[in-house]
């Protein structure tokens, strides 16, 4: 199988010596400088078909690269002066537990701005397998006072602090399959006798074989994991990643990027089908009518960029490459009430998808079997809007399964006697 990972709405802006940096996977805003966010890969495979486009013409060449381990790598993508596309079939491969990034650069320093999307594809060595990727700042882990109190995050894509309420950062899952292993990293070091440990819950409890326990002999960048896991998962099953830290001194050095970030392997029930999704820490709007438009393969959160928006440019991912998306499923915190209803569709190129979803009346949930085919280039996000006057407050959780095309017919030369 294949994956394509996506993302948009990063802004690029210029800056001494034009450098930015990302995590590829997950879909973490670009970020200055070189110090550089990482995330590592937990499974081997092979990294190619890297695309970038840009929201308009840039004003000089831009350089694209993958970061391996510290080090520049292949594919490396180049965007002349002038043009809006850039793509490299050139690919790196890489083993469980390589931490990857991105980076862009301009050879003087870049003085425009725009709104950049990209995907890359992962081909795993093992073909039956897949892999979901998460992280989030480390400002927000435990970072106030020692606590036995547990927290948790939504466990794929960029993008939402922990929270002590677990129900806040559920990944409801679209899809049944096996969970392998979790490998996490943490970008910065710290000094103490305190020890965090992470783990994955399913259904509000701990998977306790998924402990992943950090103590004061980690080194900066160290990669932490555990594999020969068996947790089975089905479609409606939800999905933490658990934090908890241990009484005892402690202290953050200022050292690294300050990124939690993780990964784990997984074997889906059918063969090429992955998990996008993503989930909220803000309320939609209550105000009838009023569309708002979010990233299909990420949480949406407060800040910059990335929360629900009216303007969708800022959340449209790129498609690299012809993959279907099916099973989209919406959960509610908050139903909307008596004769009240929401509306949730997947969107491409600025147009509404086949997926279409409406919750009523003391309804949290809801499901669409429709399917949406895309092909390269194409852009996609999803929309909501309150559809009656007096909706609830609700927070939103989302998930779909995505699968590349494989099945494409090619031309054959013809011969005739």
């Amino acid at each position: 199988m294949r994956q394509t990972f996506l993302h948009g709405g990063s802004s690029f802006s210029g800056s001494s010596g034009g450098k930015r940096s990302e995590i590829i996977w997950t879909g973490r805003n670009m970020s200055s400088g070189d110090d550089v966010p990482y995330a590592p890969v937990p499974s081997s495979g092979t990294l190619n078909k890297f695309r970038i486009e840009t929201s308009e013409p840039v004003t000089q060449e831009l350089d694209f690269s993958l970061i391996k381990n510290q080090v520049d790598s292949a594919p490396n993508v180049t965007i002349l002066n002038g043009g809006t596309v850039g793509e490299s079939d050139d690919g790196t491969s890489v083993n469980a537990g390589d931490i990857i990034s991105a980076k862009g650069e301009s050879a003087f320093g870049y003085s425009g701005s725009f709104i950049m999307s990209w995907s890359i594809r992962f081909t795993p060595s093992n073909t039956t397998k897949a892999i979901a990727m998460g992280c989030i700042p480390t400002s927000s882990i435990f970072v106030v006072t020692p606590s036995t109190t547990r927290e948790y995050t939504h466990i794929i894509g960029y993008g939402i602090s922990f929270d002590t309420t677990e129900s806040t950062r559920y990944y409801y899952c679209p899809m049944s399959g096996t969970i392998e292993n979790l490998y996490i990293m943490l970008e910065r070091t710290f000094t103490g006798t305190a020890t965090f440990v992470f783990s994955i819950f399913k259904n509000g409890s701990e998977e306790v074989s998924s402990q992943v326990t950090i103590d004061d002999t980690h080194t900066l960048r160290q990669v932490h994991s555990v594999t020969g896991l068996s947790i089975a998962f089905a479609s409606g099953d939800t999905l933490t990643l658990s934090g908890i830290r241990t009484a005892g001194t402690f202290g953050w050095d200022q050292v690294g990027s300050g990124t939690l970030s993780w990964g784990f392997q997984y074997t889906p029930t059918i063969q090429g089908e992955s998990m996008v999704g993503g989930c909220t820490n803000q309320n939609l709007s209550t105000v009838q009518n009023t569309i708002q438009h979010g990233f299909l393969n990420r949480s949406n959160t407060n800040g910059p960029n990335i929360g629900f928006t009216t303007d969708e440019s800022k959340v449209k991912a790129l498609i690299g490459e012809k993959v279907i998306i099916k099973n989209f499923r919406v959960n509610l915190s908050d139903a909307p009430g008596a004769n009240q209803s929401r509306e949730f569709r997947l969107r491409k190129n600025s147009g509404n998808g086949n997926a279409l979803i409406t919750i009523s009346d003391s309804s949290t949930s809801g499901s669409s079997n429709n399917t949406d085919s895309c092909i390269m280039s194409d852009l996609v996000n999803i929309s909501t809007k309150p559809t009656t006057a007096s909706c609830a407050a609700t927070k939103v959780f989302w998930s779909a399964i995505m699968k590349v095309n494989q099945n494409e017919i090619l031309a054959r030369p013809m011969y005739f006697k």
